[in-house]
């Protein structure tokens, strides 16, 4: 393997801030819906995105319909995704068992003491609501951080059709961000 010093692209850091913009709502996501409905829904949604955006071309990217030989085919297997999205939905969360975290005085057991009103438990229907709400918000963060890069790829003369030479000015992107 040849090192190569690939061309620094700030436009492609805002895929970064993108990525880390959903990633930030993955704490706050698992403590309200769960991991399992969490990573099915913001998958699904930045599937979707993603999806959206290739076929039909939108923000500036060209289509990729002309490449595909049976574009219906495609569209089959986004009805699959939405299929297994709405299967999801019959996911509940259950309270986990868990050991007790310290040890009191006398040797009886106490929970860790929460102080942030950010991760607290929510009442269930309307914490399961803000829980999804946050979920399809990551999902569109996912779905549309390689954008940038797409669109270097697709309109910039010269750039590097290769993907991974816009790896370091995304994690620029997300360094710049996540402090």
């Amino acid at each position: 393997m040849v090192p190569r010093n690939p061309a620094f692209y700030p436009i492609a850091m805002i895929g970064g801030v993108i990525w880390c913009s959903g990633n930030c709502l993955t704490v706050y996501i698992i403590r309200q819906i769960g991991l399992g409905p969490g990573l099915v829904t913001w998958g699904t949604t930045a599937l979707i995105i993603g999806w959206v955006t290739g076929f039909f071309g939108l923000f500036g990217l060209q289509s990729d319909q002309p490449c595909l030989e049976k574009p219906w085919l495609n569209v089959v297997g986004l009805g699959f995704a939405l299929l297994a999205l709405a299967g999801s939905t019959l996911i509940r969360k259950t309270e986990p068992l868990k050991p007790p975290l310290l040890v009191g005085p006398g040797g009886e057991p106490e929970d860790m003491p929460t102080s942030d009103s950010f991760l607290e438990r929510p009442t269930a229907a309307k914490g399961r609501a803000k829980g999804i709400l946050a979920s399809l918000i990551a999902g569109t963060c996912y779905g549309l951080n390689f954008l940038p890069s797409t669109w270097i790829q697709q309109h910039v003369k010269g750039a590097s059709q290769d993907g991974l030479d816009y790896v370091w000015s995304r994690a620029q992107g997300l360094q710049s961000v996540q402090n």
